[in-house]
């Protein structure tokens, strides 16, 4: 990917969402960033340790990058 490739190795997570993110909004991609959701069994949510935290969650949509 683009990120990688320009900014290499060696940065904190954050440095390389920060880029990712400038990417998606430069290609007018849809995502969420640290977003929550929860995990269903049946027909319970269960307990609270199972909400997940996602990095960024891209649309479900195919994309031409």
């Amino acid at each position: 990917m683009e990120v990688h490739k320009i900014l290499g190795k060696g940065f904190l997570e954050i440095v390389y969402k920060d880029a990712i993110e400038y990417e998606f909004k430069q290609k007018s991609i849809s995502y969420e960033r640290e977003k929550r959701y929860e995990i269903q069994y049946k027909e319970i949510i269960l307990p609270q340790i199972s909400l997940i935290n996602t990095d960024l969650w891209i649309s479900p949509c195919i994309y031409d990058v």
